[in-house]
């Protein structure tokens, strides 16, 4: 990167947006049913998880920026760290998107890569022992 040039990741606002509104109805429904110490402390737990998250994205909407000097990220709630590009090692792209929303079946003929999906630990294994289990043999009538 040239100096003076700087390129910033942010919390897409639509983020914001639906953690900001689910934080104030979760927090509407606590007021409305008061009464009820069940839905009371429920509520509370999720009105309470919900303003902290959606403060988060208000407070460090910014997660990472990078310029000629090195690299700003946030580490914990919203505390920034400051790293010299001499002190980066490696950087790792995490892209997360859901499979189906960018693939379709032209992306084999372009060579471009189709993004994996994700598969639960376990869940290889058991498809993997279905095909290692023989096809059942087919009945025979006794005589």
């Amino acid at each position: 990167m040239e100096p003076g040039q700087e390129r910033r990741w942010r919390v897409p606002p639509g983020h914001v947006v639906v953690k900001c509104a689910a934080a104030a109805a979760v927090t509407a429904l606590l007021v409305l049913y008061s009464h009820d110490p069940q839905f009371l402390f429920l509520a509370g737990a999720a009105a309470i998880g919900l303003n902290v998250l959606a403060l988060r994205d208000l407070v460090a909407p910014v997660r990472l920026a990078a310029d000629g000097d090195g690299l700003t990220v946030v580490t914990g709630y919203a505390r920034r760290h400051r790293l010299r590009w001499e002190q980066v090692v490696s950087i790792r792209v995490d892209e997360r998107r859901a499979p189906a929303a960018h693939a379709d079946p032209g992306d084999r003929d372009r060579r471009r890569p189709v993004p994996a999906q994700r598969v639960r630990p376990g869940l290889g294994r058991a498809r993997r022992r279905r095909r290692a289990v023989p096809p059942p043999r087919p009945h025979r009538p006794v005589n």
